[in-house]
C-alpha cells in the first residue's frame, strides 16, 4: 500500500475515533436466544498489547436477531497508532473478526461456575 493510501486510511481512522463514543458504553450486548457479551478486547496491531477501554471507540449495531456488528478504532498509547477492529458477534457464543482481509472465527471461553469448580476440586 502506498503512502497516500496509508495516510488516507489513517485520516479515516482518526475521524471514526473522534466520532464514535467509548465502545464499553455499548455493552452488554444480549441476544434473546443466546448469550450476553459483556466486553470485547482490542489489541494494538503493532505491539499486540491490549488497548485500555477508554481508548477504544466504536459502535455495535444489531444486524439480525442472532448477529450484531461491532466497528471500533483503538488508540494505543504505547505506539501512538490507531488500530481498526471489526467483529460480528453471534448469539451462539462465537464471534468473527476481520484479520488481514479475512474473517476469522473465535469461540468464547465459557465461564465455569464456582459450584462446578468446587465439585471438580472435591471429586
Amino acid at each position: 500500500m502506498n503512502q497516500s493510501k496509508n495516510e488516507q486510511r489513517n485520516q479515516e481512522f482518526r475521524k471514526l475515533f473522534s466520532e464514535y463514543a467509548q465502545l464499553s458504553l455499548s455493552f452488554p450486548v444480549t441476544f434473546t436466544k443466546g448469550i450476553t457479551y459483556t466486553h470485547m478486547t482490542v489489541c494494538c496491531a503493532n505491539c499486540g498489547l491490549e488497548v485500555e477501554d477508554e481508548n477504544v471507540h466504536g459502535e455495535i449495531k444489531p444486524v439480525t436477531e442472532n448477529m450484531s456488528q461491532m466497528k471500533a478504532v483503538a488508540y494505543c498509547q504505547s505506539c501512538h497508532l490507531l488500530t481498526p477492529a471489526e467483529y460480528r458477534l453471534y448469539a451462539e457464543g462465537y464471534f468473527v473478526g476481520l484479520q488481514n482481509g479475512k474473517w476469522t472465527r473465535y469461540d468464547m471461553k465459557p465461564k465455569v461456575s464456582l459450584l462446578k469448580k468446587m465439585i471438580k476440586f472435591l471429586f
